[in-house]
């Protein structure tokens, strides 16, 4: 069967050569793309991208090609890049950014990734991952109150950015079926953190809550522990415990006082699983709808029966990476190869498609 994206043409442009491995955004996008059929070309300084060197570099560039350009490519040679891609993505690191974004036709669709966007009032700050995650939000709120805040390690505000640019240059490809013409997408890892945890945001905006941190958001069960999620008053969850004296007192009858009762609900929830099992807890809950699913570790992730029956661990030699986030029945997506070796210097004024025979 035929990919969903083949015929696409992706030129992405990795960072420079350094001793620090660079930003994953552009990378993560092109990964998706590659995966839906997409012909995806990583442009690398000589030496290969700083990219190489980051833990993720098998898992993001698999089934793409790389192409290293000559010591000082022209601007004809740039445009020639250019010209030949449906997609150009970046994210402001490779020394070709400028002359690739100038380069770009009203036929191309740009799709520019940076920490905060190349407009507005934080558009020159630089920017760890950590700091965005931060200001995005996540460190307000995880963790226990009484402790610092808690970080998810990895590069989280850029992987979050990669899967809004991948289908933002999907929507941008689509309009330019349309309408003919390109698209320059501006995105900000700062906006895409945001949206990922929407409810602190829409909380506060159309409700005028101010969400707090939780104590002790996991339950220990007696194989292990489960997340019941907190935020939303629901009275399955008192049907769930066995505990109709909690709904007698209309305890989700509104924001305000679901919240309130936070610590009593969930004591009363903790005592009832911890005489149960994950999965018991885990089927319950889901059989009436409440938020609940079980806190795996590593090694919980790899032996997940749900995860082996979806088959949706793939393998590349004697690697497993994660798998694709959807299914489709008429075309397919999945990993199409392993990284790409560093390729030899191109001539000077070759296209990078040229081995394609574009």
């Amino acid at each position: 069967m035929s990919a969903a994206l083949d015929g696409l043409t992706v030129l992405e442009l990795g960072p420079a050569s350094g001793p620090v491995s660079g930003p994953v955004s552009v990378g993560l996008a092109g990964k998706l793309l590659a995966d839906l059929g997409a012909d995806v070309v990583l442009l690398e300084p000589a030496g290969g991208s700083s990219a190489r060197a980051h833990p993720l570099w098998g898992y993001l560039t698999g089934g793409k090609r790389s192409v290293v350009p000559g010591a000082d490519p022209g601007t004809d040679e740039i445009s020639s890049w250019v010209a030949g891609a449906d997609v150009v993505l970046t994210d402001g690191t490779s020394p070709w950014h400028d002359a690739a974004v100038a380069a770009c036709t009203p036929w191309t669709v740009l799709v520019d990734v940076s920490p905060f966007g190349r407009s507005g009032p934080y558009a020159s700050w630089a920017a760890s991952d950590l700091v965005v995650w931060a200001m995005g939000g996540y460190q307000y709120f995880t963790g226990r109150p009484e402790r610092e805040p808690i970080w998810l390690p990895g590069p989280q505000a850029q992987l979050h950015a990669g899967v809004h640019a991948a289908f933002a240059a999907l929507a941008a490809v689509r309009e330019r079926d349309r309408s003919g013409l390109g698209q320059r997408v501006e995105l900000s890892e700062l906006e895409a953190t945001l949206v990922a945890h929407s409810w602190l945001v829409t909380t506060w905006a159309a409700c005028g809550q101010l969400l707090t941190r939780q104590p002790g958001d996991l339950i220990r069960c007696v194989d292990g522990w489960v997340y019941v999620m907190r935020i939303v008053p629901k009275d399955e969850m008192f049907v769930m415990i066995e505990r109709p004296d909690l709904a007698d007192e209309q305890l989700t009858r509104d924001i305000p006082t679901w919240h309130a009762n936070i610590p009593r609900i969930f004591e009363a929830v903790a005592a009832w699983a911890s005489s149960r099992t994950v999965a018991e807890v885990v089927e319950l809950g889901q059989l009436l709808r409440v938020a609940v699913t079980p806190v795996l570790d590593g090694a919980g992730v790899l032996a997940d029966e749900q995860l082996a029956a979806r088959q949706w661990w793939e393998r590349d030699g004697d690697m497993t990476y994660p798998g694709q986030p959807y299914r489709f029945s008429a075309t397919p997506s999945g990993r199409r190869g392993s990284a790409p070796a560093l390729a030899d210097s191109s001539a000077a004024g070759a296209s990078p498609w040229a081995a394609r025979g574009g």
